[in-house]
């Protein structure tokens, strides 16, 4: 806002900007995961998707969410076939996420099913101890909720079953 001396349009502007990068940050994730034919179908079904394309006409926050999503992906398929140290990075992208939106909430039984199938194996108190970091970039949010009473608390366990309907 102070860069663009706070023009109303400038959140528009910038989530058109952020809708437009999620095409080719999406073909460099698929191209990485799979393969470049896969890339390329991906990044023209996100590029001529409905979806997509609401949300960059929306001066709305919830196209952060959708750029989040890709580091998000990539360190859990690092930890799914790689590596457990991956995990504090899949609940710290899972973090930021839910500073802009609820509904990645839920990701999490994709997070336990894939701690407990995938080629990783790790026992449920490193699971405990790594799920912590969900919490960092959470931290202003409490402290808000803290000072006004629990009230975002509160009315997240009426958000999780709207969600869900």
């Amino acid at each position: 806002l102070v860069y663009a001396k706070f023009n109303p349009l400038s959140y528009a502007y910038f989530g058109s900007i952020i809708s437009v990068s999620s095409v080719p940050l999406n073909y460099i994730l698929v191209n990485k995961l799979f393969n470049r034919n896969v890339a390329i179908i991906s990044s023209l079904i996100v590029a001529i998707s409905p979806l997509f394309i609401e949300f960059s006409k929306d001066a709305r926050f919830f196209n952060i969410v959708s750029i989040l999503v890709y580091p998000f992906l990539l360190f859990l398929y690092k930890f799914a076939f790689d590596d457990k140290k991956y995990l504090f990075f899949v609940f710290l992208f899972l973090g930021f996420m839910l500073n802009f939106h609820y509904t990645p909430l839920i990701l999490l039984p994709a997070i336990f099913f894939l701690a407990y199938t995938g080629k990783v194996k790790i026992k449920f108190g490193f699971l405990l101890k790594k799920s912590l970091a969900v919490f960092i970039p959470l931290f202003p949010l409490f402290i808000y909720d803290l000072e006004n009473k629990l009230m975002v608390f509160k009315k997240i366990f009426l958000y999780i079953p709207y969600r869900i309907a």
